[in-house]
């Protein structure tokens, strides 16, 4: 496979326009779709993220999912706002992270009702697809792969949680 059919994860993710409303964003968010982490290297279904407001600029951060073993792995920590649509997202009893170090989650698109995200790390070393739900339709997953290639990921680089790539699909 050709470097372009991989695509580039070269140069800064954009931020979504007009940021993001903390209010709105909170609640439950699954992922759908990601670029393996290790992480997540756990996780083969029902992961999840749950955002509650702290404050204007923070909020609460629960992730959660199935093990292979059928027991659940959970990670609590916080999210600050450092620019419009860009956080610090740090977790508790995680050694080595700064809660006030740079961005490493930046929100870059939602769709039009705002039930599904695209997120990932300002370099694009992570990407994660959430939903509202647990599932998307065959529309709402071709207009995911492609705001996905023009962020500069090639789909490739996702796959389906607990699912194959999204080249695949």
């Amino acid at each position: 496979m050709s470097s372009q059919a991989l695509g580039s994860v070269i140069g800064e993710l954009p931020e979504v326009e007009g940021g993001v409303d903390l209010e709105s964003f909170v609640g439950t968010w699954h992922q759908v779709a990601a670029t393996p982490q290790p992480f997540q290297a756990q996780c083969v279904r029902n992961v999840k993220a749950e955002y509650k407001l702290i404050n204007s600029k923070t909020i609460g951060v629960t992730n959660s999912c199935d093990t292979p073993w059928g027991q659940p792995s959970v990670v609590k920590g916080s999210a600050t706002v450092k620019s419009p649509a860009s956080l610090r997202v740090a977790f508790d009893n995680v050694p080595f992270q700064d809660k006030n170090g740079a961005p490493n989650y930046r929100v870059t698109w939602f769709n039009a009702d705002k039930t599904v995200a695209l997120v990932g790390s300002p370099g694009k070393t992570a990407g994660f697809v959430l939903s509202r739900t647990p599932q998307l339709s065959s529309a709402a997953w071709d207009e995911v792969s492609g705001v996905i290639a023009a962020r500069g990921w090639s789909p490739c680089l996702f796959f389906q949680t607990g699912g194959p790539s999204l080249c695949l699909r």
